[in-house]
């Protein structure tokens, strides 16, 4: 007899033995004793039950690399001893061609590679290796993998076999080569763009200095001219002034981000004193600045550029008896926020993305002198600087141009 018994003992704990015994029977064929042993196997069963377990784990493991990983086995001179589904699903190759075959069997240019070498010469002295693979399928067909190998050592310290787990990378491959030849194509772009501006800006630039210089020669010769024709070559030579501000709005907008600007340390309340000065009359307008406004380190040149154009919009649009400018700031988290406010005509709602745009203007330009270029240059350049710029304004309410910039 064999009986295997679990016992609970009295404070809940389990013990395990093994019983097992022999009848004796009399001369009529009955039992009339029964000697065994009884053991106690606890350990031992126990000992079995945390093998099954950390079996059951180690399978739990496998399938889930299966299911999610490319998983290959070779021994210690890389011939492969397992391959997962997923290997002969990306590969092109059935277990059968792969198993007893060398690793270099995908990718045959590795046998005399340099690289791989480099990956036999990590994987063979006991390290891992962890890296990016082109292999190519058996239909001829390029994959990437992200792979890393793992040596398994024997007592000796030597490996006797690799196991690689990988992941398909191939089309994170083809988004960055995708994007890398965009990118290169719209350097190549940027370049012919900038020679072209460049020389545009040449090739326009100097007929209309002939014309403004022959229009002066003219004015010089006729001191007398009608008052017509005298108003009239006056806006010969204003339209003549407004196409060369044209050109290098145009040239100014397509050089922002073109060039690394040092950064200096300014107070940008003195700096808006000296614009204000520069730009503003000194009747008719009240302006201020508030006491907030910071010394902060920046592109000056760029800084200037954009309180120059906001600024000089707030005077030239303003239409009160009285105009009133402010400059204002606000500390938040993680940026600096700047509001250029004035009480002119303000801006209609329908116009307050389109003013943000390139030769854009409001009203014609034969009644505000204007490029259409200054607030494209001024929303490009926050942009360039990984801030955001907005306008706040309701009709015949004045407007406010908010920019922040990061700290």
């Amino acid at each position: 007899m064999h009986y295997d018994h679990r016992l609970v003992l009295p404070d809940g704990s389990l013990k395990y033995i093994v019983a097992i015994g022999k009848g004796y029977k009399n001369d009529k064929g009955e039992v009339v004793g029964i000697q065994g042993t009884v053991q106690d196997i606890t350990e031992k069963t126990l000992a079995e039950q945390i093998i099954i377990e950390k079996a059951k784990e180690i399978n739990d493991v496998r399938s889930a690399l299966d299911e999610s990983s490319i998983v290959t086995i070779t021994d210690h001179k890389g011939m492969v001893t397992f391959v997962n589904d997923k290997f002969c699903s990306i590969s092109k190759y059935s277990k059968e061609e792969l198993i007893g075959q060398f690793h270099y069997l995908d990718n045959p240019y590795y046998k005399i590679n340099r690289f791989i070498k480099n990956i036999w010469t990590t994987i063979g002295n006991g390290r891992v290796w962890s890296g990016e693979i082109k292999n190519i399928a058996k239909d001829g067909s390029f994959y990437w993998v992200y792979s890393t190998i793992v040596p398994f050592l024997n007592n000796d310290g030597k490996p006797y076999q690799y196991i690689a787990i990988s992941s398909d990378i191939t089309e994170q491959k083809q988004a960055q080569e995708s994007l890398n030849n965009a990118l290169t194509d719209l350097e190549k772009k940027n370049k012919e763009l900038d020679q072209f501006a460049y020389v545009v800006s040449h090739d326009l630039k100097a007929p209309l200095r002939a014309i403004n210089n022959l229009s002066e020669w003219i004015m010089e010769d006729m001191p007398e001219m009608p008052a017509e024709v005298s108003s009239n070559f006056g806006l010969l030579r204003g339209r003549v002034m407004r196409m060369e501000n044209l050109i290098n709005g145009v040239l100014d907008y397509s050089r922002i981000g073109k060039t690394l600007i040092e950064k200096q340390e300014t107070d940008l309340k003195i700096m808006l004193h000296l614009i204000i000065e520069t730009i503003v009359p000194t009747e008719g307008f009240e302006v201020n600045i508030a006491d907030t406004i910071p010394e902060i380190k920046i592109a000056r040149i760029l800084f200037q550029q954009i309180f120059t154009n906001l600024i000089s919009n707030a005077v030239k649009y303003n239409d009160k008896p009285i105009g009133k400018i402010e400059c204002l700031y606000e500390s938040l988290p993680n940026f600096h926020q700047f509001t250029i406010k004035d009480n002119g005509p303000g801006i209609a709602e329908e116009y307050h993305q389109k003013i943000f745009k390139v030769f854009q203007t409001i009203e014609a330009r034969d009644k505000k002198e204007s490029t259409g270029v200054g607030l494209s240059i001024v929303e490009k350049i926050i942009e360039e600087m990984g801030g955001t710029i907005r306008i706040y304004s309701e009709e015949n309410k004045g407007a406010s141009f908010i920019f922040t910039i990061p700290k």
